[in-house]
């Protein structure tokens, strides 16, 4: 949608999608990154024993930490989001969208990657001893 080609056509798009995108999207987001963080923090305090023995309480621990460490991107995307959303004649959707994607990118290649992959390695640690 936002390649050069379509930069004309999907400009006066974008706030109207990205609204109804953002707005639908969100709850899902944060009811991931909520059940991600707890869920490794109760198992961190309830199995602390069991995680131990069985080597795998640290990658639980990296895998919490990253996956709260997915709020610290908030900051950084908030502007774009705000100012795609709120339709300014002044500002450019197409940018917005380019600031958001590369955000997003450079979260989900981090952050995101590293908290399935520990959470993989954990819960595989922990269930196949």
């Amino acid at each position: 949608m936002n390649r050069p080609e379509n930069r004309a056509k999907s400009k006066p798009l974008l706030q109207s999608y990205f609204n109804t995108f953002f707005y639908r999207g969100l709850p899902f987001v944060v009811g991931a990154i909520g059940v991600s963080t707890w869920s490794g923090v109760g198992n961190l305090f309830a199995q602390r024993s069991v995680l131990q023995s069985r080597q795998s309480f640290w990658w639980y621990a990296a895998g919490t930490i990253a996956a709260a460490s997915h709020l610290l991107f908030v900051p950084l995307i908030a502007p774009s989001v705000k100012d795609m959303m709120d339709g300014k004649e002044e500002t450019d959707a197409n940018d917005c969208l380019d600031e958001w994607l590369r955000v997003n990118n450079v979260r989900t290649l981090t952050v995101d990657l590293l908290a399935w992959g520990a959470f993989v390695v954990a819960a595989g640690k922990t269930l196949c001893h």
